[in-house]
């Protein structure tokens, strides 16, 4: 299976806000770099957009069909057409309500085969969807996106994670209930963006 690697610049300074979504070439990470942090990954490549025969190229096509519904994210496109992630405040209670759904679920499973004196399955739930999911909000994900993200120190660029959504999300929930503010802002880097297979 495929997933894309999604590069983030975070608007955390007038310096960070000038990229527009474009992350400068010093900046592109090694492929053996991003192998230490994508665990699962049996091989990946960090731009695909930089490989003319590349049959997954399309990813960065896609950003705008992949986070405009998003529950945990806000996508605004700007009039020069670059991109941001917006997480807020409301985008992580509804993280929290998916998860308190899902483990409900599974509540309700492991209790009907307690009362019952049976050993529960691995399997709780009535589909792979929710699964799936309730893997990648607990941090357990295989697959899915993998998130890589700069912040700026000083007019530089800084490396400063790679994540996953779960990650990314507890990150922003830990920021904003130390701080004033609602949300946090990042860039999606439309010239560079990674796939990785597991």
């Amino acid at each position: 299976m495929h997933s894309p690697i999604i590069y983030l610049i975070e608007n955390d300074s007038d310096f960070a806000e000038s990229m527009k979504g474009q992350l400068p070439h010093e900046y592109f990470p090694y492929e053996e770099y991003l192998l230490d942090y994508i665990d699962e990954a049996d091989w990946l490549v960090a731009n695909t957009l930089e490989e003319k025969n590349w049959h997954r190229n399309q990813w960065n096509d896609e950003f705008i069909d992949m986070y405009k519904q998003h529950r945990y994210f806000n996508l605004k496109q700007h009039k020069d057409n670059h991109l941001e992630l917006e997480i807020t405040k409301e985008n992580i209670k509804c993280w929290d309500k998916d998860l308190l759904a899902l483990t409900k679920k599974i509540v309700k499973g492991l209790e009907g085969y307690c009362a019952k004196n049976i050993m529960a399955p691995r399997f709780l739930f009535d589909n792979i969807d929710d699964y799936f999911n309730y893997n990648d909000m607990i941090g357990k994900s295989h697959g899915g996106e993998r998130f890589v993200v700069y912040k700026s120190y000083k007019d530089e660029l800084d490396l400063y994670r790679v994540v996953s959504m779960e990650t990314l999300i507890e990150d922003v929930r830990l920021r904003l209930q130390g701080e004033a503010h609602n949300k946090i802002t990042y860039q999606l880097c439309q010239n560079i963006v990674g796939d990785y297979h597991y």
